[in-house]
């Protein structure tokens, strides 16, 4: 064999190998996209049963409503799907109502009679604060304009469902928020303000004196404001507020309010977690470098009855992106014994204090 068929054949045998690797290739790309078809026609059939369920939990647990409609189910007299927003009037306690128009012009020629305070109505329309109404409940005319607020204060609020954890809360309409760039020199001033909050729209205490300061009637409007308290209720008083240290991503708080009216679903005990102090590299780095703060806000006001698991109960939270400042409140849960071993499912261990191991219930890797 001379030098030329050797370089024929190892031309061949490279040949026959590109040719065996493309096959090979092809054969794993086929593969994986068999592999991909299943998992996306698992994951769609999973989605279309879980949507089912939900659905059918919907229907199941629909709140019945005057008049034999159902609150986002189905008319009774023609069986057309609906989806209902409904409003309660909590204004014009000592008007004896609310003023309506016949349009929605506010200009528009008023009507005689006013909407009783305690009314439900169906929304037919709403344009910015004007709506549109059909009455359902109550008495005034049975259909008309209405402001649902006047100088800042509601008029008509979305109306709630009250189940066995209380009423069904409605989250604020979401909205995109784009951090400003805050150098770290500005921080001290910049926390220093108190701007509304991004998605409840009002102000909020940012520390614990702020919390015990503002009081009783800022707990009010703002567990009614998220909707986990119903407006014939109230918060009376606050005692018992005292800051801890736990963990390094903020301050907290625990504190124990009372109410006008007890429930079963609302808890005495409350947990606030608060921002750094303004001034340190802690609150700089939490608050504005790594963002860490919104997020959580954000799912408890919008995704916590969305997870499959417990978590506590949400009661207020909001965020301020011009300031940095935040707070959260939701129930108290308190922690396991100290020095326990073994926990039981619901028990919460304790936080133990970092670079000290030695306090951990297996005494550390020291032991």
């Amino acid at each position: 064999m001379d030098f030329d068929d050797l370089d024929q054949e190892e031309e061949v045998a490279k040949q026959e190998e590109d040719v065996k690797r493309k096959e090979d290739e092809e054969k794993r790309a086929a593969e994986k996209e068999k592999l991909a078809a299943a998992r996306r026609e698992a994951s769609e059939r999973i989605a279309a049963e879980r949507a089912e369920a939900a659905a059918g939990a919907a229907a199941a647990a629909a709140p019945a409503v005057p008049n034999g409609t159902k609150a986002n189910g189905v008319n009774g007299a023609n069986g057309e799907a609906e989806d209902l927003a409904l409003w309660e009037v909590i204004g014009g306690v000592d008007k004896g109502g609310i003023m309506v128009r016949e349009g929605e012009s506010t200009s528009s020629t008023q009507k005689t009679d006013r909407l009783s305070t305690g009314a439900l109505v169906e929304e037919l329309e709403l344009k910015g604060d004007r709506l549109h109404y059909k009455l359902k409940k109550g008495t005034g005319p049975e259909e008309g304009w209405v402001s649902v607020k006047l100088t800042g204060k509601d008029l008509l609020v979305p109306w709630v469902e009250i189940g066995e954890f209380g009423p069904k809360r409605r989250p604020p309409k979401w909205k995109v928020v784009k951090q400003p760039q805050i150098e770290y020199a500005q921080m001290k001033e910049i926390a220093s303000k108190n701007d509304p909050g991004d998605y409840y729209g009002m102000k909020f205490p940012y520390t614990k004196d702020m919390l015990v300061e503002m009081g009783p009637e800022w707990l009010t409007q703002a567990f009614h404001k998220s909707g986990v308290l119903p407006r014939d209720n109230a918060v009376t008083k606050i005692t018992d507020a005292k800051e801890f240290v736990g963990g390094g991503a903020g301050l907290k708080c625990t504190f124990t309010v009372e109410y006008k009216k007890d429930e079963a679903y609302l808890h005495k005990k409350l947990f606030a977690k608060l921002p750094h102090k303004p001034g340190g590299s802690d609150r700089y780095f939490v608050s504005c470098m790594w963002n860490h703060d919104r997020p959580e806000i954000v799912f408890n006001i919008f995704l916590q009855d969305s997870v499959p698991f417990r978590v506590p109960k949400f009661y207020f939270g909001d965020i301020s992106a011009t300031t940095t400042n935040f707070i959260l409140i939701t129930e108290t849960i308190d922690w396991a014994e100290g020095g326990k071993k073994v926990f039981s499912p619901g028990e919460i261990e304790p936080a133990y204090d970092k670079y000290k191991d030695w306090e951990l219930p297996d005494g550390g890797p020291c032991n």
